[in-house]
């Protein structure tokens, strides 16, 4: 069973790879199944849970990117671009 707080995380984690673009039930693709992990850890350890809140709270529905104080922004920056919607437009280019 999660704690409150693992569940809070997984809440914020979810909510910002929404506003990212990143479908939350990508972990279950094996590749990036580990970038998952890492992010839902790094958010668990992550010191600006009250900047995060904030930034989830003003951020329009889809954002371009991780806000700068994330400790996550890399890993998101790359669930980002593994998106099948992401690499199509990319094809496309």
């Amino acid at each position: 069973m999660l704690s409150l707080a693992t569940k809070h995380q997984v809440i914020c984690v979810s909510a910002m790879m929404e506003r990212l673009g990143i479908d939350p039930s990508g972990g279950t693709v094996p590749r990036l199944s580990l970038l998952y992990a890492t992010a839902v850890r790094r958010c668990e350890s992550c010191p600006c849970k009250g900047a995060c809140r904030d930034w989830l709270d003003r951020t329009p529905a889809i954002g371009s990117s991780a806000p700068p104080f994330c400790p996550l922004g890399d890993v998101l920056f790359e669930l980002q671009f593994s998106q099948p919607w992401m690499r199509m437009s990319a094809a496309a280019r």
